[in-house]
């Protein structure tokens, strides 16, 4: 391959490198999103999946765009050139999919931001959907950056949805708090699914009553 032909594929390469940026993008906030991380803006959580999907869009325009002025070039050759197409394939299929799935899991979604604030600026934010006779909650720990990450969730019966119902209460002291949900069960940290019981608590930590009486306790930290 001689130095003009190099640069001609070059060329190409970088004309490309838009959209596959965009996509990439997309691909990392979809990653995000089914790795327990939210964001939160102002007073509003932002639904991770519309935003890949905006994003999407917007590659599937720079695409289209990058289509036309490809016809009126010399055939693609290199190795960019016949890879070119199952990247951008593999890359569109993965943020559609991965929308797709994110869209269909917020269905019958809540958001709840709990007040008060740790005085670090520490938020928790609750998220609790209900189908038929199950019910579940998540919570994350929201920075001042407005960044939350997954820190546990919860599983209730009959549909039941304990924090939009009021039947929970938090509690802080300096920068330890505690979140209690009532009339829940089967806690489970982000870093372990097991319930256990008198948990240690440091930074923050979420607790609930089962209907039983039992109190099952599982720490979170607020980064």
């Amino acid at each position: 391959m001689d130095t003009k032909e190099q640069l001609n594929q070059s060329a190409k390469f970088l004309a490309d490198l838009p959209s596959i940026c965009c996509l990439l993008l997309g691909l990392g906030v979809v990653t995000a999103l089914f790795n327990g991380w939210i964001l939160v803006i102002g007073s509003h959580v932002v639904r991770t999946w519309i935003v890949s999907c905006v994003i999407l869009v917007a590659s599937l325009v720079l695409l289209w765009v990058r289509a036309k002025r490809r016809r009126s070039d010399s055939a693609n050759g290199g190795i960019w050139g016949w890879t070119r197409p199952i990247v951008t394939f593999l890359l569109v299929a993965a943020v559609g999919v991965g929308s797709s799935m994110g869209a269909f899991a917020d269905m019958g979604m809540h958001n709840f931001m709990l007040d008060p604030r740790g005085q670090d600026g520490c938020q928790l934010v609750v998220r609790e959907s209900a189908f038929l006779m199950a019910g579940g909650g998540e919570v994350y720990t929201v920075g001042t950056a407005g960044i939350g990450q997954l820190a546990g969730a919860w599983s209730t019966d009959d549909g039941y949805r304990p924090i939009e119902a009021g039947s929970y209460t938090l509690d802080w002291d300096s920068n330890v708090g505690e979140l209690t949900v009532h009339e829940a069960f089967n806690f489970r940290s982000r870093q372990e699914n097991t319930p256990q019981h008198t948990v240690e608590f440091g930074g923050v930590a979420f607790s609930g009553t089962t209907g039983a009486g039992r109190v099952e306790q599982q720490q979170i930290k607020c980064r």
